[in-house]
């Protein structure tokens, strides 16, 4: 995959381009195999979740394909892109905002998380870039962030920083099936704070499906909504003006949560 910046390295800044789209879809176009150290981590059929140890974090970097029957991959995209409508869906939300706008498919953007009692909220800032394209199998939509660093937005009282290694979406549509979507998707983060490594590795298998299942269910509801929001033949573009106020805090999905701490594993909060 990608090589990522960490922070405090000049790469941290480095902005998404049509190259580095391009090494997403190869990368995500193909299954994760055993041989190349991923290990099965859920299958509930139509979501299919796996984890992998690298080198450059003692956090697994985690792998999802998901099959997405009765949502058009433009829906899929939509959802992804709208923040007005994952305001609605995103239960671990705070704050969403755009920093800064770096180019037509670049951004920088902030996105905070509510944790539990006794768990430090968490929030993220990325350098988040999209593009839409297509194949000879349909449309196609990438997403991908890591984290960056900007003077309007530093860090704040009452969250602790996390750290994206990298979060990419590749959205298809099912060559079989115009009506459906293909998801195929790849996260690796660090909450930072007291939450340690081994705890969120454990949690990836149960984690992983939940989050890809609340975005399927988000899709199934979009439609009505939007119609609703930005009328017959409007949409978030044409609402936001063509700019982007949204951020993936797909790292916040891997924090934990109030049903985590059942787990027998969990036994203290952040210090």
């Amino acid at each position: 995959f990608l090589s990522c910046p960490t922070m405090g390295d000049e790469a941290l800044y480095k902005q998404w381009t049509d190259e580095d789209f391009d090494q997403i879809i190869r990368d995500l176009s193909e299954l994760p195999d055993t041989k190349d150290g991923w290990s099965q981590a859920a299958d509930k059929g139509h979501i299919k979740v796996w984890r992998k140890k690298t080198e450059d974090s003692s956090f697994m970097m985690v792998r999802a394909w998901a099959h997405f029957e009765g949502v058009p991959v433009t829906t899929a995209y939509d959802v992804l892109q709208d923040a007005t409508y994952r305001k609605t869906w995103d239960s671990h939300m705070v704050e969403g905002k755009q920093v800064a706008v770096i180019d037509d498919k670049n951004e920088v953007s902030y996105y905070a998380a509510k944790s539990p009692a006794t768990i430090s909220n968490r929030d993220f800032l990325s350098m988040r870039g999209w593009r839409e394209s297509a194949s000879d199998s349909g449309a196609e939509y990438v997403v991908a962030s890591h984290s960056t660093e900007h003077a309007d937005c530093p860090p704040k009282k009452g969250f602790i920083r996390g750290h994206i290694i990298r979060t990419c979406y590749y959205v298809s549509q099912d060559p079989e099936n115009a009506e459906n979507t293909v998801l195929n998707y790849v996260t690796q983060s660090d909450p930072k704070g007291w939450i340690p490594a081994w705890l969120v590795n454990k949690l990836a298998g149960k984690i992983g499906p939940q989050v890809i299942e609340t975005m399927y269910k988000a899709c199934k509801g979009y439609a009505e909504w939007s119609k609703e929001q930005y009328g017959e033949n409007g949409s978030w573009k044409t609402a936001q003006a063509g700019g982007h106020v949204d951020v993936m805090g797909d790292a916040a999905d891997y924090t934990v949560t109030e049903d985590d701490k059942d787990d027998d594993d969990f036994q203290d909060a952040d210090a």
